[in-house]
């Protein structure tokens, strides 16, 4: 009430104009905790602290029990339209439809259609596994929270020893093994080559390497 009001006060001293202050709710997700900065999970405007596609993957997580109801809070869509959604959440949960919109919405309106857009095309290619298609500056926010390792020069680099360098294996041994058993990938395609040597030419963007073990675990290279 104290930040309204002082609001208000200020609107009139600088303005003159008669101005008004508007309050809601306080919104509240299906579990009954409070959606704000306090309950952990935080999400900014800014996108020097939450990047788009980080913003758009808040968004498309949502719970199908809030996803209606933030459509409304967070939405210009027509009350027909979430009607429609609210009909797709009940009869095809798994097509995540009205999250795919919410998401698309919210982060259109924060940070336009261009940043939607690359925030959708970073988590297509993600889920596909074809990480080439990524510009330097979409592999830069995809992988903005994964282990990230530095290597100076334009020298090759047995992919035994990567592994080592970015921390993927503990030793040249578990390394061998994790090729020989196909749970490496780089820049999105198997390498089951033991004597595999990694070259210029095998970088994203002339810099990035994108190392993927197992189905989750990646980590990025940085040539400097």
């Amino acid at each position: 009430m104290g930040n309204i009001t002082a609001g208000l006060e200020l609107i009139g001293k600088t303005t003159g104009n008669e101005a008004f202050g508007l309050t809601m709710p306080l919104v509240t997700k299906s579990d009954g905790t409070k959606f704000g900065k306090t309950e952990g999970g935080t999400i900014w405007l800014d996108a020097a602290k939450t990047s788009p596609y980080q913003f758009y993957q808040f968004w498309i997580n949502t719970d199908d029990k809030d996803v209606v109801k933030f459509l409304k809070y967070f939405t210009f869509l027509p009350p027909e339209r979430i009607a429609e959604l609210e009909e797709q959440v009940r009869q095809h949960p798994e097509k995540r439809e009205a999250r795919r919109v919410l998401a698309l919405e919210v982060t259109e309106l924060v940070h336009g259609k261009e940043a939607a857009a690359s925030a959708i095309n970073i988590s297509e290619v993600l889920f596909s596994g074809k990480v080439e298609q990524l510009t330097g500056a979409e592999i830069e926010e995809a992988f903005k929270d994964v282990p990230s390792t530095e290597l100076s020069g334009n020298e090759d680099i047995a992919l035994v020893d990567l592994l080592l360098a970015v921390k993927a294996a503990p030793s040249k041994r578990q390394a061998r093994q994790d090729i020989e058993s196909g749970a490496i990938s780089i820049n999105g395609s198997k390498a089951a080559e033991l004597d595999r040597v990694l070259q210029a030419g095998d970088r994203l963007e002339g810099k990035y390497i994108v190392v993927r073990r197992g189905k989750r675990n990646y980590y990025l290279v940085k040539f400097v």
